[in-house]
């Protein structure tokens, strides 16, 4: 099991909620959203060879790690404590050719507008982007995530090599 950090959101991870000031220095803390909050709203890929599979955006998963699948437990901070948010079995790390059909496909169904039109509800607006791996770095089975209701207090402490994202 891995833990990847997201910022916290009030809207189960469908669109962001906004107002988030994470730490500094980072996206979310520099711009108050992250792309993660899409996690569990961005549309399942019909077609193509990730077809029946969602893309999504967790900051551990960019460089050096496996492109393997694994299982990550996803937490948010809230005044210091951590708490668990959502679980991923068998969650991976796409290629940048893969990040890209997975861009080139949302922009065809219009869920890039329906970002846009997210952020603007809660008075923020979309960043221009480096790559599209800056916006989908994973892809899962929609299946295969969980939210963890209720949400609990994660312990202080993680063995440090589980870690992908403080």
């Amino acid at each position: 099991m891995r833990y990847a950090r997201i910022c916290p959101n009030t809207n189960n991870w469908i669109k962001p909620s906004g107002g988030y000031k994470g730490p500094p220095r980072t996206f979310p803390g520099n711009n108050s959203y992250g792309y993660e909050e899409w996690i569990m709203g961005a549309p399942t890929i019909t077609g193509g060879p990730l077809n029946g599979l969602r893309a999504g955006f967790i900051q551990g998963f960019g460089g050096r790690n496996s492109i393997s699948p694994e299982d990550v437990t996803l937490f948010y901070m809230q005044n210091g404590v951590k708490f668990s948010a959502l679980t991923i079995s068998k969650c991976r790390k796409i290629t940048n050719s893969e990040a890209l059909d997975v861009y080139n496909y949302y922009v065809a169904i219009g869920f890039f507008s329906q970002m846009q039109s997210d952020l603007n509800a809660v008075g923020l607006a979309m960043l221009p982007f480096a790559s599209e791996i800056n916006i989908f770095n994973v892809v899962f089975k929609p299946s295969d995530i969980v939210v963890c209701s209720p949400q609990t207090v994660f312990l202080n402490w993680f063995p440090r090599y589980s870690i992908l994202y403080k």
